[in-house]
């Protein structure tokens, strides 16, 4: 019996080892059978980037902290002097674009 690309989706967005292109080519065909254009230009821009910082979600933005090599001490924090986040964000939040 042929499975409906649906269920196709499901088996694969739910295997561990699927390639997260393929799960998102699959459900980019389901959503353009279906005429659902929000998540087809969501899943397009996933695949293909973001045209600018603000327009990224923030699920794709992640902390850390900036560390500098210590020939001596090895890997250590580097303390900027300041806590406005004007200053410390573009050092400690990285968001991605594509």
């Amino acid at each position: 019996m042929l499975h409906s690309p649906v269920i196709e989706l499901q088996s694969l967005a739910g295997d561990p080892d699927a390639d997260i292109i393929a799960v998102l080519m699959k459900a980019k065909m389901i959503a353009v059978k279906l005429d659902l254009t929000d998540l087809v230009e969501w899943i397009e821009l996933e695949l293909n980037g973001y045209p600018n910082i603000a327009s990224v979600p923030e699920y794709r933005s992640g902390q850390g902290q900036l560390k500098a090599f210590n020939p001596f001490r090895g890997w250590i924090p580097v303390d900027l002097g300041v806590s406005d986040p004007k200053i410390t964000t573009p050092f400690t939040v990285m968001t991605p674009t594509y």
